[in-house]
């Protein structure tokens, strides 16, 4: 029910802040999820340290550009014995990633994508299983875990990435360094709206609801029919990564953070109530390209009550379902 309201919510656009980021000196990326930003700005969520006030920033996780980086492409296939149109996943193989989700919308999807996966876990037995059941199992591959070369070589191998984490009582994605990792190699990604995934995707790649194989379905089906849309996506995603998560980038908010605190400690009470007052830019949107399937009767094969909530990609010169 819940997750029906938010995709029913009518300012669910591309620019939509699904997150919304709390800024606070000198500790790591907090994300916090409200309904509406009104919610967010009249009650102030957030995580706050007891006492602190003033200028804050958002320290972001980083990536490793020595090795996840774009790589010799077909190199990179022939070492993983990939062909064809393939998604990928890295991580591990348990439930809440919603790997079921996956195998499920790849089953009625006409352009039969393979899929490959680079992680172990305790479903992933069942997972093979269930691509039996579906149909799949010549699609489906699964290889052990590598160290950060061989995953950046996997990365580089299919056409995009997915990571469709499900939100529960003790599971919310609050970075998704997976993410970052993927648009570093220049490989766009689908996420779900699970937690901060939103946030981190921003331009390189789209958001789906959690647990919505038939919106998975359609997203995937237009994004394999038409390569230029990834081409796109993954440009954009390594922009981001050179604007937003590069260590070089982190150092410098890090450098302003720890001066700004030094400067607050020099200040009495009565300041500080002044400067909490002043906003600190922190040089970037909070967006994701949210999927939008088309009208229910057009859908066909893939209706689904909720394939109405999120925005098309638009290929050049190309007519989409």
């Amino acid at each position: 029910m819940e997750r029906q309201r938010i995709a029913d919510r009518a300012h669910l656009g591309r620019d939509h802040p699904v997150a919304v980021p709390v800024r606070r000196i000198g500790i790591l990326e907090q994300t916090v999820y409200a309904r509406d930003r009104d919610q967010h700005r009249d009650h102030g969520f957030g995580r706050i340290a007891p006492g602190q006030r003033g200028a804050h920033d958002i320290i972001r996780y980083g990536v490793l550009q020595n090795a996840f980086r774009p790589l010799d492409r077909a190199a990179c296939r022939a070492r993983f014995g990939i062909q064809g149109t393939t998604i990928g996943y890295v991580g591990r193989l348990v439930e809440e990633k919603g790997l079921d989700d996956l195998l499920d919308a790849m089953a009625p999807m006409r352009s039969k994508p393979s899929l490959a996966l680079l992680g172990q876990g305790q479903i992933g037995a069942a997972l093979l299983d269930r691509a039996r059941i579906l149909g799949l199992a010549s699609r489906v591959g699964v290889h052990r875990w590598g160290n950060p070369g061989d995953v950046a070589c996997f990365v580089n191998a299919i056409d995009l990435s997915v990571l469709l984490i499900r939100t529960s009582g003790c599971v919310r994605k609050q970075f998704g360094r997976a993410i970052i990792e993927s648009q570093t190699c220049g490989t766009t990604l689908v996420g779900s709206t699970c937690g901060a995934i939103p946030d981190v995707v921003g331009d390189g790649g789209w958001v789906v609801p959690e647990r919505s194989p038939g919106v998975l379905a359609d997203c995937l089906d237009v994004l394999c029919d038409h390569p230029e849309l990834l081409q796109d996506a993954g440009r954009a995603g390594l922009l981001q990564v050179e604007q937003r998560f590069t260590y070089e980038r982190i150092a410098s908010i890090l450098t302003r953070s720890w001066k700004c605190a030094r400067a607050e400690r020099r200040l009495n009470a009565g300041s500080l109530d002044r400067i909490g007052t002043t906003p600190v830019p922190t040089g970037g949107r909070v967006r994701g390209r949210n999927w939008r399937a088309p009208a229910v009767e057009q859908v066909g094969q893939h209706d689904r009550q909720d394939n109405n909530a999120f925005d098309w990609p638009q290929a050049d010169g190309a007519s989409l379902p």
